[in-house]
């Protein structure tokens, strides 16, 4: 007798909503519901102490080529457990949010390519989220669930009002935490206003698309109706 052992994905049954979600280093990813999802935290001194040992170990020898697998083994055990963890984070994301996800369209090489010495800092944290795999695997659990994942273009998710879409009289910093419209008034955490701002831009690609079912373009059009009555209450 043969026994056949087959691995088949299961079905992700996720929360029937558009949500929008901002990636950054303050936060590892911010929803547009309000839900904030701690950064990825890297230990880096025992991978530091590795690197040290294999600095002082004899090139060539027995002793360091024992301690070169060390720091291989270390890394790939690091490397499996992120990604582990990015698949309960993502799963839980489409089960508890939404099957229908807009995300920035970013292009992670070229900002992390350039800037010198004063940006380094910030390129490596830019690089520990992991958002391209995070992003991978949204999309594929959202297309699992029913639903899609769409890219938006980023410019001045941050910068605009997610109520009355005015732009500030002076560009934000990373420095500043907290959006305020000179506009509306209207003030909360900044990456949960650019989150509303993808969200919405996100909506406006699937209505486009003719991506959504009937239900869902319907619950759609009532949300975009709400929102353009917002911005329009606030011009007045």
């Amino acid at each position: 007798m043969v026994q056949l052992v087959c691995g088949v994905d299961s079905p992700i049954r996720g929360n029937d909503a558009v949500v929008g979600i901002d990636v950054g280093v303050q936060e590892r990813a911010v929803v547009s519901a309000g839900a904030m999802i701690s950064k990825r935290t890297v230990a880096a001194s025992e991978k530091k102490r590795l690197q040290r040992v294999v600095a002082r170990a004899k090139k060539g020898s027995r002793a360091r080529r024992k301690k070169v697998m060390q720091l291989s083994r270390h890394t790939h055990r690091e490397k499996v457990r992120n990604v582990h963890h990015l698949h309960r984070l993502t799963t839980a994301i489409v089960r508890n949010h939404g099957t229908w996800i807009a995300v920035e369209d970013l292009q992670i090489k070229n900002m992390t390519k350039h800037g010198g010495a004063h940006k380094t800092g910030l390129n490596r944290a830019i690089l520990e989220q992991n958002w391209a795999t995070f992003t991978r695997q949204l999309e594929d659990k959202a297309e699992r669930a029913g639903g899609k994942l769409v890219k938006v273009n980023p410019k001045n998710t941050t910068q605009q009002c997610s109520q009355c879409g005015a732009l500030p009289r002076e560009k934000l910093t990373l420095k500043d935490r907290i959006y305020y419209c000179h506009q509306c008034g209207h003030s909360e955490d900044r990456d949960i206003n650019a989150a509303k701002n993808i969200a919405q831009r996100g909506i406006e690609s699937l209505l486009s698309g003719g991506n959504l079912p009937d239900a869902q373009e319907l619950w759609i059009n009532e949300f975009k109706r709400r929102f353009e009555s917002a911005q329009n209450s606030c011009l007045v």
